[in-house]
């Protein structure tokens, strides 16, 4: 088992807080195999996706009321 998904259940027990979570990697880069492998393209794409996240996220209101 990976390290993510037990510290997103232990943030929310032990902190109440929820996490998010997603991965930029694509189907033929064989994530966690022997021949796993990652371009380096989507390091920027990752960048990118993060920001607009937090942007959008930034402009709810009252998400925990």
């Amino acid at each position: 088992m990976g390290g993510t998904l037990p510290v997103c259940a232990l943030l929310l027990d032990l902190l109440d807080v929820y996490t998010v979570t997603f991965a930029f990697g694509l189907d033929d880069e064989n994530a966690h195999a022997p021949d796993e492998f990652f371009r380096l393209d989507s390091f920027g794409r990752g960048q990118e996706a993060y920001r607009k996240l937090l942007k959008r996220l930034a402009q709810q209101d009252g998400l925990r009321g």
